[in-house]
């Protein structure tokens, strides 16, 4: 038995069960309390600068990555307007080291070599054979039970099924010779109308080669206007051109299109500014991108000449008329004419 004044002291105490007993639990002191409230604190103050930490380094890094994406961008633009100014400035250089020699010749056309591809129609399929039909002759005890009649009717049975597969063979075999000779009659068509196709074409050439020589008026301007077509320059300059032949005075006139101003560049190279996170141009000056585009005119005007006299050395004088199409501040709506 527990006494009355114990008993009512274990009734305020925690319970819990245990082995088939009720025990009695001590609660925390508030020391103990204080404590573990102190270290939930601290952890959760240490959780939230880890997680603080961690946010600061992402950020840090994205800037970083950041600043890097904008270097690097800044470095392809500069590299990127150097290129297109050393290109402007070799035009005449790179264009020197090319032939401008036509040769008419050249544009004949050689018939190629056809030979005719039978493929499976070449294939003939095997006869059937007499063995693969022939009844199996009957014995010596066979034919006394009766067994030579059988065989004369099986023989009787395959001749007739042999006779049966041959006519299909003949029939299948005859119509491959058919379609084998339409195959060849439409590979020796088309072996003709390829020759034919050639030799109009080479007979044109030739036509071409002899007005050329003739010095007509309209082919040498064709040729020459060909020749110009292949004047090494950028693809974004234009290629418009138009040729005037004198056979008497064995001149040409060309009145070229050039390109505009706004084919130089007028930023020398680009600068990232960190502070203001901005990639800002730095401008060519002015006079270096007007003997930027003078040298560019030039250089033009003189690879131009070069291609025309190397593509047709009997060409005494050669008129050059550029042009660019673009509006004249003092004369709206008239063309600048800068060479």
């Amino acid at each position: 038995m527990i006494p009355g004044d114990s008993l009512a002291a274990l009734n305020q105490q925690p319970e819990f069960f245990t082995g088939g007993n009720w025990m009695a639990r001590r609660s925390p002191s508030p020391n103990e309390s204080e404590r573990w409230q102190r270290q939930q604190a601290r952890e959760l103050e240490r959780q939230q600068r880890a997680t603080a930490a961690a946010a600061k380094a992402a950020d840090r890094a994205k800037r970083d990555q950041h600043i890097a994406d904008q270097k690097r961008e800044t470095e392809r633009r500069t590299t990127e307007v150097e290129t297109r100014a050393r290109q402007l400035q070799a035009i005449l250089t790179s264009g020197l080291r090319q032939t401008a020699r036509i040769d008419l010749t050249s544009l004949k056309r050689q018939p190629s070599q056809q030979p005719f591809n039978p493929g499976d129609l070449a294939a003939v399929a095997a006869q059937p054979a007499w063995g693969q039909f022939e009844p199996p002759q009957p014995g010596m005890v066979s034919r006394l039970l009766g067994g030579q009649s059988r065989y004369q009717q099986q023989l009787a049975s395959a001749r007739a099924a042999h006779q049966q597969a041959m006519q299909a063979w003949q029939t299948a075999d005859a119509d491959r010779r058919r379609r084998l000779d339409a195959a060849r009659r439409n590979h020796d068509e088309r072996v003709r109308q390829h020759l034919a196709e050639v030799e109009e074409h080479n007979r044109q050439v030739e036509q071409l080669i002899t007005s050329y020589r003739a010095r007509d008026r309209k082919t040498v301007e064709s040729v020459l206007g060909l020749a110009l077509n292949q004047v090494p320059l950028p693809d974004d300059f234009p290629r418009r051109a138009e040729i005037t032949f004198s056979p008497q005075q064995a001149q040409i006139v060309v009145r070229m299109q050039l390109p505009g101003r706004d084919a130089v560049p007028t930023v020398r190279e680009y600068k990232y500014v960190q502070t203001r996170d901005e990639i800002q141009p730095v401008p060519r000056p002015t006079r270096e991108t007007s003997e930027l585009y003078r040298s560019l005119v030039a250089q033009v005007a003189l690879l131009t000449l070069h291609i025309l006299f190397e593509a047709d050395p009997q060409l005494a004088s050669i008129g050059f008329n550029g042009h660019v199409d673009a509006i004249n501040p003092p004369a709206p709506g008239s063309a600048n004419t800068p060479a």
